[in-house]
């Protein structure tokens, strides 16, 4: 049996978006890959036991239509992906844990590993719901997702019917949008592993209540459940939205977040001394550093002069650039508040805030 794989990185790449760098398992540090005679191929990734709160998220890639069991069966390392060109992988023969293989930049004969302790593929159920646009709102609030891992209901990307929300002890994102008939919390590795997908993402239903799931084109996802009531309680932080402001101003979403690329670069060569600073006579400015960065606010173009907060607290650098990025991708016109501590960006269907912490 003779198999060509066209683009292997690409098909191979949401699979590898979940499978750990190293693992109590040795073949979860792989990707199980199933051979059909008729050409049909699926590539399968896990994170392994307990990655994400007591489960397992697993991500399948599928070509053709494989149907029954697979003609051959093994776990690859993960080098495969860096394959060129056109790949050609043959079983080799009766040695069922070997395959030869032969692409644009290799031809040797790779050494696979047991797929009997690797978990089921990802299959996506019948029914569901697709939904448009909710891939760019997973890229969206994916910056602010929590790194807390001690806590699952925080460190995912919480979707509702008409919202796809994120927040960390910092910062939020959310983005108004179709997204999902049930409330879930979904892992922020599945935004990864669908970030090359083209078409609509398809909520299915979770038909065993343990999972979830969700595909788009040849990615299907699967994902256990945690429950929603443990996402914090972000509708109440809007409630300080709009009350009071210390400033505001509305400038052009595209050059501020230009202005904010640039604060990147300078924020690793200098000490961040002020964040964010919004005149109330409607100028703004990122500044990252004592030269600061000017921004266009309509009739000219200003300089930051004073450090809201300066003394007791700031605005963490890289979570007001990422926020700004963010907003950016969502609308033209950007609006910014500081209310208290608090700043927030609003721009299309997006709104966004940046706690102040203690220096």
């Amino acid at each position: 049996m003779k198999v060509e794989i066209t683009d292997l990185p690409e098909f191979l790449a949401g699979p590898l978006s979940v499978v750990p760098g190293r693992s109590p398992i040795k073949s979860y540090e792989g990707v199980l890959l199933e051979i059909w005679p008729d050409g049909s191929t699926r590539a399968t990734g896990t994170t392994g036991i307990g990655s994400w709160s007591v489960g397992t998220i697993v991500v399948t890639a599928t070509r053709g239509s494989p149907d029954g069991k697979a003609a051959w069966a093994a776990v690859v390392s993960t080098w495969l992906a860096r394959q060129v060109g056109t790949v050609v992988m043959s079983p080799a023969g009766e040695r069922r844990l070997h395959v030869d293989i032969m692409s644009a930049n290799r031809s040797a004969t790779l050494t696979c590993m047991d797929p009997s302790d690797f978990p089921a593929p990802a299959v996506a159920p019948d029914g569901g719901e697709a939904v448009d646009d909710l891939l760019q709102a997973l890229h969206a609030v994916a910056p602010a997702v929590s790194l807390d891992r001690s806590r699952p209901g925080m460190c995912g990307i919480y979707l509702e019917r008409d919202r796809v929300t994120a927040t960390s002890s910092t910062q939020l994102h959310s983005v108004k949008c179709n997204a999902s008939p049930i409330p879930m919390i979904v892992p922020p590795e599945i935004g990864s592993a669908l970030r090359s997908a083209e078409a609509a993402i398809r909520i299915g239903p979770p038909v065993d209540r343990i999972n979830g799931h969700l595909s788009s084109g040849e990615i299907t996802c699967r994902f256990p459940l945690v429950d929603p009531s443990t996402f914090p309680p972000w509708r109440s932080i809007l409630d300080l939205y709009g009350k009071d402001p210390v400033a505001s101003a509305v400038v052009q979403a595209d050059l501020l977040a230009d202005q904010a690329d640039w604060a990147a670069t300078i924020a690793t060569r200098a000490k961040p001394i002020a964040i964010l600073n919004i005149e109330p006579a409607g100028g703004v400015a990122v500044s990252l550093d004592e030269s600061g960065i000017d921004a266009h606010n309509g009739r000219g173009w200003i300089q930051a002069v004073e450090i809201i907060g300066s003394g007791s607290a700031c605005h963490p650098p890289d979570q007001i650039i990422t926020t700004v990025r963010s907003a950016a991708k969502c609308g033209k016109s950007l609006r910014i508040q500081i209310v208290k501590n608090m700043t927030w960006f609003e721009a299309g269907n997006f709104v966004g805030a940046v706690s102040a912490i203690s220096k």
